[in-house]
């Protein structure tokens, strides 16, 4: 089974956006950006547009759609997680300046191209890598459900819950599932 985990709550149209914003997050000092321009493909219009609206949510999941709100929001915490995009997000006053600096730049149906951005700041500007979005390592992935069991209230048991869950990655599932029965 070929499967993977998302790196944020967020649509998945915003995970490059959220990545390249992460990528550049120590690039420039916040505080000196004048513009952020987002290489948005014509796919993730929705995402994007209308600006004020994408810039501003008034819930959560308008923040979770919103490209402009996810990568001021990125920018200004340093990390996206169930966690942190919450109702309190909303009213991140440094997330909603880099949200409101934001300008998109469409790309036209056919032209879709990997999430980018470049940001502009008094004395130059820094662009983010055009790649892909790569697939999680493990410990990433020991970290976001560790993340997902904080949001879940379970407290320290999240550690005991994803060992488990790995001994299941290596165990034989054709002699396991041999061994549930169900009886007719």
């Amino acid at each position: 089974l070929d499967t993977n985990v998302r790196p944020y709550p967020t649509a998945r149209g915003n995970h490059l956006f959220i990545s390249a914003a992460l990528y550049l997050r120590d690039k420039v000092p916040l505080d000196k950006i004048e513009r952020i321009v987002c290489d948005v493909g014509y796919r993730y219009r929705h995402s994007a547009l209308p600006l004020e609206a994408r810039a501003r949510p008034t819930n959560v999941p308008d923040a979770k759609y919103g490209i402009p709100f996810a990568v001021g929001f990125a920018l200004a915490r340093g990390k996206v997680s169930l966690n942190n995009l919450n109702e309190s997000a909303l009213q991140d006053k440094e997330a909603l300046r880099l949200a409101s600096l934001i300008e998109i730049s469409l790309q036209k149906q056919g032209e879709d191209r990997k999430g980018n951005i470049t940001i502009h700041y008094k004395g130059g500007s820094v662009e983010s890598p055009r790649v892909g979005l790569a697939a999680l390592t493990m410990e990433q992935v020991r970290e976001k459900f560790l993340d997902c069991c904080e949001f879940a209230k379970l407290g320290s048991r999240g550690t005991a819950y994803y060992d488990k869950l790995m001994v299941l990655e290596k165990a034989d599932i054709s002699k396991l599932m041999s061994e549930i029965t169900v009886s007719a």
